[in-house]
C-alpha cells in the first residue's frame, strides 16, 4: 500500500503478507508488517479516551506521571476527574508534575502526526482535522497492488 500522496513514490510503501484463513475456505488474512509504517512524531498514548464518559477515577487508573490519552471529546474546566484542565476534542493530553498538560494541540497542527495507541497496538496518523487508522481505509486505484511471490 502507497501512505504516499504521490502514486509514483515507492519511499512510503507499506507492507504486509497474505495467507489463507485457517478455518475459513473464502477468506485470506492480512498481517501488516509494522516495520514498514511511518515513524511515529509523537509519543505513544495509552488509550483513545471520551471523557465525559472515561476519566480518573472512573474506568481509568488515578493519575500519574507519564500517562497519555488522546481525547474525542472537549474536556471542561469543571471537569473533575480532569482537576480543571481543559482541552478540545482530538488533543493528546499528559499527566506531569502533578497535572494535566495538552502536548498535542489539535486546532494548531496542520501537518500530518502519527501515534501509536499502546492498549490495541494501532497506528493512527493526524489529517490535519481527523485522527484515522494510519494504514487501514480505501486506497485510489494504483495506491496498493497485490505481488504475488513465487
Amino acid at each position: 500500500m502507497n501512505h504516499s500522496d504521490d502514486v509514483e513514490s515507492t519511499s512510503d510503501l507499506i507492507y504486509g503478507t497474505l495467507a489463507y484463513h485457517p478455518t475459513e475456505a473464502n477468506k485470506l488474512v492480512f498481517t501488516l508488517d509494522t516495520s514498514t509504517l511511518p515513524s511515529n512524531t509523537q509519543s505513544a498514548i495509552d488509550k483513545i479516551i471520551d471523557p465525559e464518559v472515561t476519566y480518573p477515577g472512573n474506568t481509568l487508573p488515578l493519575a500519574m506521571s507519564g500517562q497519555r490519552y488522546l481525547v474525542v471529546n472537549p474536556i471542561v474546566a469543571d471537569h473533575t476527574g480532569f482537576g480543571g484542565f481543559a482541552c478540545e476534542e482530538n488533543d493528546i493530553i499528559e499527566y506531569s508534575n502533578g497535572a494535566w498538560i495538552r502536548v498535542f494541540d489539535a486546532s494548531e497542527t496542520t501537518s500530518a502526526e502519527y501515534v501509536t495507541n499502546t492498549t490495541t497496538g494501532i497506528q493512527y496518523k493526524w489529517t490535519g482535522s481527523q485522527w484515522i487508522d494510519s494504514h487501514r481505509g480505501q486506497y485510489n486505484r494504483g495506491y496498493w497492488k497485490l505481488e504475488l511471490a513465487p
